[in-house]
């Protein structure tokens, strides 16, 4: 099964035993973040990411609702995230360029 990747990119920053700046670029991603790397496993919000990244994942949802599920869990459990400007489908070269970039202007939002 080949994975699409999401029209625009989710860069999360997840505070815990050590920070993760996690650039999320398709629903399998969005899954492994919340499934390994989410700080509280629990919760509504939590919960629908979880289950709304299964059903895309089966097909029975769309990714973008994944992509919605994923940043009203974050919303929620109080995770500064973004969503990118512009397509996450890039090559291996612009994607590295991207996340790059997404970071800078994630870092600089949250100095304001």
């Amino acid at each position: 099964m080949q994975i699409k990747n999401w029209n625009r990119a989710v860069t999360i920053e997840i505070a815990g035993e050590r920070l993760i700046i996690a650039r999320i670029e398709n629903t399998r991603d969005a899954a492994h973040c919340l499934l390994e790397d989410w700080p509280v496993k629990r919760g509504y919000y939590y919960q629908r990411a979880i289950l709304g990244c299964t059903m895309a994942l089966k097909g029975k949802l769309s990714d973008e609702d994944a992509r919605f599920y994923l940043t009203d869990a974050a919303a929620d459990a109080h995770l500064p995230y973004m969503v990118s400007l512009g397509p996450a489908y890039l090559d291996e070269f612009d994607s590295a360029i991207a996340a790059v970039c997404d970071e800078s202007v994630f870092n600089d939002r949250m100095a304001e």
